[in-house]
């Protein structure tokens, strides 16, 4: 589609990431606590500290999302360089969606690096190879709003089976929490 949208592209993930990792880097901050609370079998800091981090980040994500959702909007008709430069904003809310999914999943991996593990790590190359194979077909067949299409689809069809790892794996590590009243001891 040219290097004109290829600069679009680039230009609205570099605005996206830019919001990913200041959220990302909210909970990756404290991963050291939550290893050292975990190697203590201390499980009620550790969970309260990545279930804390977790909403948080997921909230400072969307907020500054919304923030820059709306200034693409307000821009977009006053600004005339903005159209030449970013993705359109439905474009540019496929990607926020996409990677605020790859976020939540991506917080999901934080939580077994606390137990020195790596479960969704086949997930991740599930991920790479529909990635290999995707992307570059509906880049060609659709330009950048495919390729977000595309990103998006990837990252929902992970959704689930990365949740039900993470179900699996929490209850290896800390029993079913269901079944156990909050007196009753580990």
């Amino acid at each position: 589609r040219g290097p004109e949208e290829a600069g679009k592209l680039g230009m609205s993930l570099a605005l996206v990431n830019a919001i990913y990792t200041v959220s990302h880097g909210l909970a990756q901050a404290r991963q050291p606590t939550m290893a050292m609370a975990a190697a203590r079998k201390n499980l009620d800091e550790m969970e309260g500290l990545f279930f804390s981090r977790f909403r948080w980040a997921l909230g400072l994500y969307g907020v500054g999302c919304a923030c820059l959702w709306v200034l693409l909007v307000l821009t977009w008709s006053v600004v005339p360089e903005i159209p030449h430069r970013l993705l359109s904003p439905s474009e540019t809310t496929v990607l926020m969606s996409a990677m605020g999914i790859r976020l939540g999943r991506d917080l999901l991996n934080l939580y077994g690096r606390s137990f020195k593990q790596e479960p969704f790590f086949r997930f991740e190359l599930y991920q790479g190879g529909l990635a290999i194979a995707l992307l570059p077909w509906a880049a060609t067949h659709s330009g950048a709003e495919g390729m977000m299409l595309a990103w998006l689809g990837i990252n929902l069809v992970l959704v689930v089976p990365n949740t039900i790892a993470f179900r699996t794996f929490r209850r290896h590590f800390q029993g079913d929490f269901t079944h156990r009243t909050p007196s009753e001891p580990r």
